[in-house]
């Protein structure tokens, strides 16, 4: 009986540290990781372009969420205020940006699945 109080103990010290990651595990952190990764293949102008769009687009809304946690009603929330605005380009290469960095988040276990694919087959208007 001991052996099971101490095994018992032992998976809540697991689980209570993989849900403190997990909440550690922001999407800002996970693109700033990408960004690191991809940087060095882009011109300096793109980089800065790219940054600039991650921090005035998708921190703000997205930034401090889990990335296991972003949805797809999340992504499309953060995409429509860009069209709202009239901002179809940049909405356009957010989704793109977004697509990219939950494919990375995929490929490196921190979630399940990529809310932003697939968007681009629809207006977002129509979802």
């Amino acid at each position: 009986e001991k052996k099971q109080i101490i095994i018992d103990k032992n998976e809540q010290e697991l689980e209570k540290e993989r849900e403190e990651h997990r909440k550690e595990t922001t999407l800002k952190n996970v693109a700033e990781e990408w960004y690191q990764r991809q940087s060095p293949n882009w011109t300096e102008k793109h980089n800065q372009v790219v940054l600039n769009s991650l921090k005035n687009h998708v921190f703000t809304d997205l930034g401090d969420l889990p990335v296991s946690d972003v949805t797809k009603q999340d992504v499309i929330s953060t995409l429509r205020k860009l069209e709202a605005e009239g901002l179809h380009e940049t909405c356009y290469r957010v989704r793109q940006r977004l697509e990219a960095i939950f494919d990375y988040a995929e490929i490196g276990e921190y979630c399940i699945g990529n809310p932003a694919r697939g968007l681009q087959k629809y207006e977002l208007d129509e979802l």
